[in-house]
């Protein structure tokens, strides 16, 4: 039961990271993720700094459990290969831009011709519709669209992008859910369905439901950059003896508890910091009533206590330190797979913990074509056919 999506063929014609994430999500349930590119690789193999195989540590870590085949859809022959491989899969998963998916013709009408019940699932910048539809865009174009960067970062500085790519993450697991629902209507009516995520549409979404947009509708007020800290409670990143850390003190509760454990029990009732909004208007007060009790101590020492007070913080890690966190070995969120050139890494475990489905990873990233004689040969083609159309730059 490992394996609950092993029925699902996915043909993964995405790129870069919304996409290819999608799809390893799939392909650790146990679908077969093919990942369709042009003769020779595409160009995301090669973006960011490269393995011994030519390919991208973050490429490699995107392309766990999946197939990997090439294939020229500009080709006449190569199009009609596609539409074999359409007839013979569940989804196609696809995040061209606007023009590029005009050109190659691949909507859900034409889709449908071919095969009813098939699964079209679209991640673009803007989407089908609406005056932006022709724009395109990466992670960083939603997030300076949807006001996010402006309130990002730290006062008087420019508008600032989040490093983390998380709109393309979040469109990745929006878009992996919309292709479990469509799977679900299809068992249920037999019928396929276009499936559609657009980045700007994750971006605002998820900056809407901070209530920031509706507090500059009903109050007129506008999110300032903040920096570390929350702008409803009391919360900020401060310097120790040896290293950072952050503390979060939102809640009466956890304030008390906090009060108690670092000796300052004759502040509980000054009035600037009565509640979680006092305690917020007046956090330069507090930082400095607060910031000489943690630079009197060290990282581990400040955990120790704060932890058995019950109050959240956390050592602000280095990569390196993040790197070697006990509790991400302990979860599998960091596990070691084979690549056939590489050799051995540490990539993304599963995050998604199923007590009777859990997903896991079977292997690391493939090769440029590694697949394609197991895939093409699959859909009747023979030995002298593959080499003929390699010849031609087919495939």
């Amino acid at each position: 039961m490992n394996d609950i999506l092993k029925d699902i063929r996915v043909i993964d014609l995405s790129r870069h990271i919304s996409g290819p994430y999608c799809s390893s999500l799939l392909a650790d349930m146990g679908a077969e993720v093919i990942r369709v590119e042009r003769p020779g690789g595409d160009e995301d193999r090669r973006f960011g700094y490269l393995s011994p195989s030519g390919d991208s540590y973050a490429f490699v870590n995107r392309m766990r459990n999946k197939k990997a085949i090439t294939l020229n859809l500009d080709h006449l022959e190569g199009k009609k290969i596609f539409e074999k491989l359409v007839k013979n899969s569940g989804v196609i998963l696809e995040n061209f831009a606007m023009r590029d998916k005009e050109k190659l013709g691949l909507n859900f009408a034409s889709l449908r011709k071919i095969k009813p019940s098939i699964i079209l699932a679209s991640i673009s910048a803007f989407g089908s519709s609406g005056p932006n539809t022709q724009r395109i865009g990466f992670d960083p174009i939603a997030q300076a669209v949807s006001g996010a960067m402006s309130f990002n970062g730290f006062p008087n500085n420019p508008p600032t992008r989040t490093a983390a790519a998380w709109v393309d993450y979040a469109a990745a697991i929006h878009i992996a859910f919309g292709i479990l629902v469509a799977l679900r209507h299809r068992d249920k009516t037999g019928k396929g369905q276009a499936v559609e995520v657009a980045l700007a549409d994750v971006a605002a979404g998820l900056v809407a439901l901070h209530g920031i947009y509706t507090e500059y509708e009903k109050l007129g007020t506008e999110r300032p950059q903040m920096g570390n800290v929350s702008p409803y409670a009391y919360a900020n990143s401060f310097q120790a003896k040896d290293g950072w850390i952050f503390i979060s003190l939102t809640r009466d509760g956890v304030w008390r508890r906090f009060l108690k454990v670092a000796e300052m029990e004759d502040i509980a009732q000054d009035p600037r910091f009565t509640s979680d909004w006092e305690r917020s208007k007046n956090r330069e007060a507090l930082d400095g009533i607060i910031t000489p009790w943690v630079r009197s101590k060290t990282v581990q020492e400040i955990i120790s206590l704060l932890q058995r007070a019950g109050v959240p913080c956390a050592q602000i890690n280095t990569i390196s330190q993040a790197f070697s966190e006990p509790q991400y070995r302990e979860r599998e969120i960091f596990i070691n797979v084979e690549h056939p050139v590489i050799g051995f890494l540490s990539t993304l475990g599963v995050i998604l913990k199923l007590s009777e489905t859990p997903g896991y990873v079977r292997k690391g990233a493939p090769l440029v074509g590694q697949d394609n004689e197991q895939i093409y040969r699959g859909l009747g083609y023979t030995e002298s056919e593959l080499a003929r159309f390699k010849q031609e730059g087919i495939i």
